[in-house]
C-alpha cells in the first residue's frame, strides 16, 4: 500500500512549497522519477526495483533534494510547460543522476 502513497506524499510536499502552482504541476512526475532513480542509483528503473524500495524510509530531506535539483534544471531550461512536455528535461535529469 505504501507504494501507491509515494505519489501522494511527494505531491503534498510539492504543494506545500512556495513554488508557483503551474511549476508544481509541471515537475511532479520528474521529482518522483528523480527520487526513485536516486534511491535505485540508476535511471532505467524496473518494476522489481520499484517494488524493492522501502518508501516508508524516505525522508523529507530526500524529497526536498529531488525537488531542488529538478526545479533548478527546469528553471535553467526556461521553466514552462513546453520544457515539462519536451524530452530535454528528462535527459538532463538522467545526466544528473548518472554523474
Amino acid at each position: 500500500m505504501e507504494k501507491c502513497r509515494i505519489r501522494q506524499r511527494v505531491e503534498r510536499f510539492i504543494k506545500g512549497s512556495d513554488l508557483p502552482r503551474g511549476d508544481q504541476n509541471d515537475i511532479l512526475f520528474y521529482v518522483l522519477y528523480f527520487l526513485v532513480a536516486s534511491i535505485c542509483q540508476k535511471t532505467d528503473i524496473t518494476f522489481a526495483d520499484f517494488m524493492n524500495i522501502d518508501f516508508s524510509a524516505i525522508e523529507d530531506e530526500q524529497i526536498q533534494s529531488a525537488l531542488d535539483q529538478v526545479y533548478n534544471l527546469y528553471r535553467d531550461m526556461g521553466g514552462n510547460s513546453k520544457v515539462a512536455k519536451g524530452s530535454k528535461l528528462i535527459l538532463s535529469i538522467r545526466e544528473t543522476i548518472n554523474s
